[in-house]
Order: structure tokens, then C-alpha cells, then sequence
């Protein structure tokens, strides 16, 4: 868990401002040498922590990618 951020933060926000949050995590040149959703291809140590934060900050949160926008 990050310094300051309960697992709630993110809900109780967006349910009082009526405002859905969302997480933008870049991806990373490590990836799986298989097929896989985006969320689960790249394995980086880089993505695994910028979404785990994003997890716990954004009500929703997408990969992007330059190469496949």
C-alpha cells in the first residue's frame, strides 16, 4: 500500500463527486512471449508497481501504448 492511500480513497471520492477516476500506465518493452490481455502482458517491475498504484488510486485504469495506441 502507498504512504496516505486506503484502498477505499478512490471510491469514497468518486461517489461524493459523482467522478470517475482513471489511471493511464505506460507500457514497458518486458513482455510475455505469448498472447495476453495488455494488463497482464507487460511484467516489468515498472508497470507492476504504476499499476498496482493505479489500482488502488483510479477507479479504472488502461494501458498505453504508443505502438498500438
Amino acid at each position: 500500500m502507498f504512504p496516505g492511500m486506503s484502498t477505499h480513497t478512490a471510491s469514497k471520492l468518486s461517489t461524493s463527486t459523482g467522478v470517475c477516476t482513471i489511471g493511464l500506465v505506460g507500457c514497458a518493452s518486458q513482455k510475455l512471449q505469448r498472447p495476453a490481455p495488455a494488463r497482464e502482458l507487460y511484467v516489468s517491475q515498472l508497470i507492476k508497481t504504476a499499476s498496482a498504484y493505479a489500482v488502488l488510486a483510479c477507479d479504472r485504469w488502461y494501458v498505453l501504448s504508443a505502438k498500438h495506441a
